[in-house]
């Protein structure tokens, strides 16, 4: 595995979660490949088939939480020419103040990802999710 494949493709996956934590929609059509497939299956209506499908349907499935913090793990990464497979652990906090409820979320992403033109993008993200925990919001009172 070429040292810098692999980080530019940890790279890929930083911007990705970079993206969805400063909901920076403009990063998403330059890291997925045109027909690529963004997948949730333990949330309805969370398979995104194809760019367009993508650049929509993500900014959608969070565009309801007022904060949202995403952390990844660093990847295992594997490489075989010009694909490869990356799998990270991953945990995300935040709330939906419309709803009341902070969250918590853990889970995994499994990669696959096609160096396109010189560079590497995902060509299917699928997270799966492992437990989730909802909570009301509530405020520290004054004593």
């Amino acid at each position: 595995m070429a040292t810098s494949d692999a980080h530019e493709i940890q790279s890929v996956i930083s911007r990705y979660t970079n993206c969805v934590n400063r909901k920076d929609w403009v990063v998403l059509p330059t890291i997925f490949t045109h027909d690529a497939v963004w997948a949730a299956p333990a949330v309805p209506d969370a398979t995104f088939s194809g760019l367009a499908a993508i650049v929509a349907g993500i900014p959608l499935l969070v565009g309801g939480t007022t904060s949202l913090i995403q952390l990844n793990t660093p990847s295992d990464i594997r490489i075989l020419g010009d694909t490869a497979t990356a799998q990270c652990s991953i945990r995300e906090t935040g709330s939906i103040e419309s709803q009341g409820i902070r969250f918590e979320a853990h889970g995994w992403y499994d990669d696959e990802m096609v160096r396109e033109d010189g560079l590497w993008k995902f060509s299917r993200r699928t997270f799966s999710l492992i437990e989730n925990y909802f909570t009301p919001i509530s405020t520290l009172g004054t004593a």
